[in-house]
């Protein structure tokens, strides 16, 4: 009998609850068709504008924090133009400085060489004499067998010795004996007669060449391209001093004074331009 009160007592109340459920939502049903007033209106405006004021202080301050940023990188912006241009304008002293040493560098070894080349200007350098020969009585023997009638006294030597280097191994070529005439004239006739007859002197058979600077040799070891194809086309050439290579091709001289010069000498003596000598200069220097 209580059971039966209880359950009638829980179905009253979920009977009760049901309904006010009901009742609720039918109100809201008719509130939401019901139509706005203008309190609703008026309260939604003034949502409205809290928002915007929000919104607006919101973008205010994000606009101001970028501001600073974009006034902050305009300043760093600023002194990294500022940096460049002057690095720019040192980089640009810099290249023209170190131009100007690389050509005081270039004419202080150009002068250098001719110095050198000038201290030995009386030398010539004889190649192919064995050690075991003695150089005070095989010198005079084969200078006047070269030039048979000159007098002893333009024999004159200053020295005579090896070339300052170790001694090589049996099985390699002697070293090279470096004379020193007192006469200029006297070496500058050995080396004409030498290379015009290529004696034998006790078996021995000897190359004659000047003595010089070790960088003159290199420029005209560049060079050889330029001379070999002057050979082979039969156009004379000299060389002279300070360093340079002097030649004459169709009516016009020529000088080289450095090896890099090649690169525009040699096409022109394969290929050279139909220009008459009368309509160009009587000479032509390529320059450093």
């Amino acid at each position: 009998m209580t059971g039966g009160r209880q359950k009638q007592a829980s179905n009253s109340t979920e009977g009760t609850s049901a309904k006010g459920a009901k009742n609720s939502t039918l109100s809201m049903e008719q509130e939401m068709e019901s139509p706005c007033t203008k309190k609703d209106i008026n309260k939604l405006k003034s949502l409205l504008f809290c928002f915007k004021d929000e919104i607006q202080t919101e973008i205010r301050n994000s606009l101001s924090e970028v501001r600073t940023g974009i006034t902050v990188l305009d300043q760093r912006v600023l002194q990294l133009e500022q940096t460049q241009d002057s690095v720019q304008e040192t980089t640009s002293n810099m290249d023209i400085l170190i131009q100007d040493l690389q050509t005081q560098v270039r004419d202080l070894q150009d002068a250098h060489e001719d110095l050198e080349n000038r201290t030995r200007r009386n030398n010539p350098r004889l190649h192919n004499i064995p050690g075991t020969v003695h150089l005070d009585t095989f010198l005079p023997k084969y200078f006047r067998a070269l030039i048979p009638g000159i007098e002893y006294k333009y024999l004159l030597l200053d020295r005579a010795h090896r070339a300052l280097r170790a001694r090589p191994k049996p099985n390699m070529p002697p070293r090279d004996v470096i004379v020193c005439f007192h006469y200029f004239q006297t070496k500058e006739s050995i080396l004409k007669a030498s290379r015009k007859n290529q004696l034998e002197i006790e078996g021995i058979i000897l190359k004659l060449y000047a003595d010089l600077a070790s960088s003159t040799l290199q420029k005209r070891k560049d060079l050889k391209p330029l001379t070999e194809f002057q050979n082979q086309k039969d156009i004379p050439y000299r060389w002279g001093f300070p360093f340079k290579l002097t030649y004459q091709h169709n009516g016009l001289t020529y000088t080289i004074r450095h090896p890099n010069d090649i690169e525009d000498a040699l096409p022109y003596l394969r290929d050279p331009p139909l220009v008459s000598p009368e309509a160009e200069p009587q000479e032509r220097i390529a320059q450093d």
